[in-house]
């Protein structure tokens, strides 16, 4: 199977039959090779909706000119309901739930605009206090304080380990904003080691990604969001399935809502 063509899986190839594939790495391979038509598609959707608010954003740290920052959070409002549309896709793939891709990021774009903006808007600009907080400490403290370092650490790590289950929640639950807020805070204690694995390997990426700058937008467009969404939902949906989803409900009407 060509991994450029869109896949549509079989009626009869459903969640039901999930217990029998693969685990762990082999699964995460087999999602990836099997289904890479779809995801790029997805990706690409992604990358677009990120272009505006990536422009805005470099312009700031080229010029320096906070005129940039309102205009990189405004336009932040298209990644937003983006990135959940990606993540409904991305979890009815693993699922083997069919679907077309350009349809499927429309409809979850639309349905998860609201909670969509909302998620990004908090998202970024709790990430831009704690760069601008960082480069402000750089550039104009003489000496280093282990304390405050460490309490952005503690800080960038929460916010990684919250994001994931924030978007999970918001294509899958019909729930309050602030209830989502809440229970993605709470989920980072109640699923424990895997926060822990996630927010270090957002981490990771973060400062990969502001090392490798001039390689970045390739890695991106190559699909390293599905790639890294893929992996989030892998590892953290068997607690977050134990933790919200009726047992007497089929796992694949679930999502296809």
């Amino acid at each position: 199977m060509s991994w450029f063509l869109p896949t549509f899986h079989e009626q009869e190839y459903k969640t039901e039959n999930l217990r029998l594939q693969k685990k762990g790495l082999a699964r995460w391979w087999e999602v990836i090779s099997h289904n890479y038509g779809v995801l790029f598609i997805a990706n690409l959707a992604l990358v677009g909706c990120s272009i505006p608010a990536a422009l805005c954003f470099f312009l700031l740290s080229w010029f320096k000119m906070l005129i940039f920052w309102p205009l990189g959070m405004l336009c932040l409002t298209i990644l937003g309901p983006a990135w959940a549309a990606v993540n409904l896709i991305v979890m009815q793939t693993i699922r083997e739930v069919s679907i077309f891709p350009w349809y499927t990021f429309k409809k979850a774009y639309m349905e998860n605009f609201r909670q969509g903006v909302f998620a990004i808007e908090i998202i970024g600009f709790l990430w831009s206090m704690i760069i601008a907080t960082f480069y402000m400490f750089v550039n104009y403290q003489a000496k280093s304080n282990v304390l405050f370092l460490l309490c952005m650490i503690i800080s960038s790590f929460l916010l990684s380990s919250m994001s994931p289950y924030l978007f999970m929640q918001i294509v899958l639950l019909d729930q309050p904003f602030r209830t989502q807020i809440r229970n993605s805070m709470l989920l980072i204690f109640v699923c424990g080691w895997r926060s822990l694995a996630i927010g270090l390997l957002q981490l990771i990426i973060i400062i990969a990604a502001i090392i490798y700058a001039d390689i970045v937008i390739w890695i991106l467009i190559l699909g390293a969001p599905v790639i890294i969404c893929i992996t989030t939902n892998l590892f953290l949906w068997p607690k977050f399935k134990e933790i919200f989803i009726d047992r007497t409900e089929r796992e694949e009407d679930y999502l296809a809502k």
